[in-house]
């Protein structure tokens, strides 16, 4: 091999992912080792038998667990192919090389980044945010803060410093410090301190960079989550129409056509209404409203190949049916589907993005890209700041789904 070789190969992308990570945790170092603590406290806690374990238990602490213990195995997954290179593996199924090919082959290197980067965003929102995005300091300094100017909020108590050998006081202080998103918990950063709002306040003083990126987190947990539960059950009753009796057919088709006939935005807000404002109830919703278009396309896809020669042969041979899906139709329906979930994945965030901006989504104080961009059509003449960071974060990565969906099915056909 020769010396321009091995530069081409050298893998520059993934030291940059490194550089970046290790200094998120340079950045963030305080909040990070606080978390870390938090856990190591948690498991000597757990095991010495404490009453107040379940108190401690909280969502506020296990997000940053979470986005931690994101953090570390993508350390270790960028790291291990530099230090332990491994000879490339020929084994895998059909299915699993055809997902390889159509999801990520064909995908665009620059959209393959933009969705990188926001899933990281979203995978690491508690480390990333540089403050509570629910706090809203000192309204007569922070509201309708525009971009590039500083704020006032109120830190933490004067007794957070004090040393004590109690295990549960010490897990309470740093939980505390985590809940807070402060950064250190001495007594001498007690009090009101300064913060630079980069991307301005909204109307109570919180900071919209801090809330664009939970907003992140929650708007493409939820779009994703109800894309593959859109995709399993179009899939399921895709396969039940083609593969089931008449009546089935018939039913399936049936009722996938009064769905359709409804419009979306009616269907999805009737839903929601029903339903309900949780976030659980949001993602049924959206199941509810987005698996019609997967059942038709998996329908006419098993209609095309119950007709081919391999399977009439399969079948003559005496395959059993289960035999068939799982051997021969499921492989040739991953790259559609592949490209289907992109699609619905894009689907999700714009419906719950209308969801939340006509509000019924994600209830405040939660933040997410729809009702952040509801809460700022009312201050959108003056304070356009407040719209920007959401609705160009929800404009980026729908464009980056879209134009992954367009390489993939452009990458599939034959």
């Amino acid at each position: 091999m020769t010396t321009a070789q091995s530069r081409r190969r050298f893998p520059w992308s993934r030291v940059l992912a490194l550089a970046a990570l290790g200094s998120l945790i340079a950045i963030r170092w305080e909040r990070f080792s606080d978390t870390l603590a938090s856990m190591a406290l948690t498991v000597g806690v757990v095991f010495t038998g404490s009453h107040e374990t379940p108190g401690l238990w909280r969502w506020e602490h296990t997000q940053f667990w979470l986005a931690t213990i994101t953090l570390i195995v993508l350390l270790w997954l960028l790291a291990r192919p530099i230090y332990f290179p491994r000879r490339p593996s020929t084994s895998g199924s059909a299915s699993m090389r055809s997902i390889r090919l159509a999801f990520i082959s064909a995908a665009n290197a620059r959209a393959a980044l933009v969705l990188c980067v926001m899933g990281s965003v979203g995978l690491l929102a508690p480390l990333l945010a540089p403050n509570n995005p629910l706090e809203q300091g000192d309204l007569s300094s922070n509201r309708l803060r525009p971009p590039a100017s500083s704020g006032w909020y109120q830190r933490g108590d004067s007794d957070v410093g004090v040393e004590t050998a109690d295990m549960v006081a010490q897990l309470q202080r740093v939980n505390l410090r985590l809940a807070r998103f402060e950064a250190t918990g001495d007594p001498e950063h007690a009090g009101r301190t300064e913060h630079l709002f980069l991307l301005g306040s909204d109307a109570v003083g919180r900071d919209v960079l801090s809330r664009a990126i939970i907003g992140t987190r929650t708007s493409l947990a939820i779009g994703i989550v109800a894309a593959f539960g859109a995709l399993l059950l179009g899939t399921i009753a895709g396969l039940g129409a083609s593969l089931g009796t008449t009546v089935v057919n018939r039913a399936v088709t049936w009722t996938t056509d009064v769905f359709l006939s409804i419009p979306s935005i009616f269907l999805v807000v009737a839903l929601a209404f029903f339903v309900g404002g949780s976030l659980w109830g949001l993602i049924a919703v959206l199941v509810l409203s987005g698996w019609m278009r997967t059942a038709r396309i998996v329908r006419g896809e098993m209609l095309h190949l119950r007709e081919q020669e391999f399977i009439q042969a399969a079948r003559l041979l005496g395959v059993s049916r289960i035999r068939l899906v799982q051997r021969h139709f499921l492989p040739n329906l991953v790259p559609v589907l592949a490209t289907s979930t992109v699609l619905l994945i894009s689907e999700m965030l714009l419906a719950e993005a209308a969801l939340g901006f006509l509000g019924f989504g994600v209830q405040p104080p939660l933040p997410s890209w729809g009702n952040m961009l509801g809460e700022a059509i009312t201050h959108l003449e003056r304070s356009w700041w407040i719209a920007a960071a959401p609705g160009t974060c929800l404009t980026i990565f729908v464009l980056a789904l879209h134009h992954t969906a367009e390489r993939s099915e452009a990458g599939t056909r034959f």
